[in-house]
């Protein structure tokens, strides 16, 4: 309960709106491991617990901009063995990536003008099967599939997660 230090150093708090729901159980597909709401972020803000992808994953962000740029909207990679998972805006789109043990990450990339100043709803899931898959959803629309090179990659990290930045602090988002 309460708010959620900022994690950036910028001296800034998410305040939750009314009673938010902190769940740990195991994420599956449409659900979450660690989900944390209110009715808006700060850019850089530290989420605490992380997901657990051994069993599937989740990831659900909103955003609007009018500035091209380099920043992650979600992040939440190991700078070691790189498991984890992110969301990111580049120049030319919007990529999620999915680590794993001994450094290997999988990366699904949208082709996506997002400086128009629109909201933009994305999801990302993994889903667990006789293969894994990565999707990648704007708007409501699965944009790209990708069948992951490793089945059962556990991509947990030990690490918090960061919204609105790189975990490192680097990388801001700008926008809303």
């Amino acid at each position: 309960s309460g708010s959620f230090a900022d994690a950036s150093g910028n001296g800034r708090l998410l305040v939750p709106a009314g009673t938010p729901t902190y769940q740990v159980a195991g994420a599956t597909i449409g659900g979450f491991a660690a989900a944390k709401t209110a009715s808006a972020w700060t850019p850089g803000v530290g989420m605490g617990p992380t997901l657990t992808a051994a069993i599937g994953l989740t990831l659900e962000v909103w955003f609007k901009t009018s500035v091209s740029q380099d920043s992650y909207l979600y992040d939440c990679m190991e700078s070691g063995d790189l498991k984890g998972y992110n969301i990111h805006l580049t120049a030319a789109g919007l990529e999620a990536s999915l680590g794993g043990p001994g450094g290997a990450i999988e990366t699904v990339v949208f082709a996506l003008t997002y400086t128009d100043n629109v909201w933009r709803h994305v999801v990302v899931t993994m889903s667990r099967g006789a293969s894994d898959v990565l999707r990648l959803y704007v708007d409501g629309t699965v944009r790209v599939t990708r069948t992951l090179a490793t089945v059962g990659r556990d991509a947990t990290a030990t690490t918090d997660a960061k919204v609105g930045a790189k975990r490192s602090g680097f990388n801001p988002y700008s926008g809303s």
